[in-house]
C-alpha cells in the first residue's frame, strides 16, 4: 500500500492547538520514507573503472618493455653515439618503470583495500615485469647497470604489489554511512515539506517557522507547544 505523501498528511491531519512540533516531528520520523538505492551510475561500474585505470596506466606499464626495446636497438646499432643514446634511454625507462607499482603500493597502503586501478596494476605489472625479465635473459643483449637495477626493482615491487592486493586487502566496509546520510536527507526534506504546510495552514507563526526549519532532526521537541 503506497504511503501517503507527507504534504498531504500535514494538510489533512487534525493537529491539536497549540500545536506540539515535537510530536509532529516524531510522527514524521516514524513514517516509512523510501530512500532510493544508489544507481549503477552513482556506484560506478567496476569494469568501466578498470578500463579507465588501464588506459591511464598503459604508458607507465609499458616502460619496462620500452627499456628492453631500447636495449635491443642499442645492441644492433653500429653508430656508437646512437647506441649510447639508446642505452641512456633504456636506463631511464627501466628506472621509471618503478613508478607504477611503487605508486600503487603507496595508494593501497592508505586503505589496504582494492580499487579498480590498484587491482589492474597488480595484474598488469607482474605480467609486464616477468615478460621483460624473460626477454632480457633469453635474448642475451647487453644490459646497463641502471637498466638492470630498474628492471629488477620493478619486478620485485610488482610481485609485492600483487601479493599485497590479492592476499592482504581488507574487505570493503558496508555502505552504511552513505545510506544513513541519504535517509537523513530524505527525512529532513519530509520535515521541511510538512513545516511549509503547517505555515500555510496558519498553525505556526513566521518566527517559529524560521526557527524550526534550521534546527537538526529530532530537535523540534525543544520548541514545545506553539500558538498560532
Amino acid at each position: 500500500m503506497p504511503v501517503e505523501p507527507v504534504g498531504q498528511w500535514a494538510r489533512t491531519a487534525p493537529f491539536d492547538e497549540p500545536i506540539d512540533l515535537g510530536a509532529v516531528e516524531r510522527d514524521i520520523l516514524a513514517r516509512p520514507i523510501p530512500v532510493p538505492e544508489r544507481t549503477a551510475e552513482e556506484k560506478g561500474s567496476p569494469v568501466a573503472e578498470a578500463l579507465v585505470g588501464l588506459l591511464f596506466m598503459l604508458p607507465l606499464a609499458a616502460l619496462p618493455l620500452l627499456g628492453y626495446a631500447f636495449l635491443w636497438g642499442a645492441s644492433r646499432e653500429s653508430d656508437l653515439d646512437v647506441a649510447d643514446s639508446l642505452l641512456i634511454a633504456a636506463s631511464v625507462s627501466s628506472l621509471l618503470g618503478i613508478a607504477l607499482p611503487g605508486t600503487a603500493i603507496l595508494l593501497w597502503g592508505l586503505t589496504r583495500q582494492r580499487s579498480a586501478f590498484i587491482s589492474a596494476a597488480a595484474v598488469v605489472m607482474p605480467i609486464v615485469s616477468i615478460a621483460t625479465a624473460f626477454l632480457l635473459l633469453s635474448q642475451g643483449i647487453p644490459v646497463t647497470t641502471f637498466a638492470f637495477v630498474g628492471s629488477l626493482a620493478t619486478l620485485v615491487l610488482s610481485l609485492v604489489l600483487c601479493a599485497l592486493v590479492f592476499l592482504g586487502s581488507k574487505p570493503s566496509p558496508p555502505d552504511e554511512t552513505d545510506q544513513r546520510a541519504r535517509e537523513n536527507a530524505a527525512r529532513l526534506k519530509e520535515r521541511t515539506i510538512a513545516l511549509h504546510v503547517l505555515r500555510d495552514r496558519g498553525l505556526i507563526d513566521l518566527a517559529t517557522y524560521e526557527q524550526a526549519i534550521d534546527i537538526p532532526l529530532g530537535s523540534w521537541g525543544c520548541l514545545g507547544a506553539v500558538d498560532r
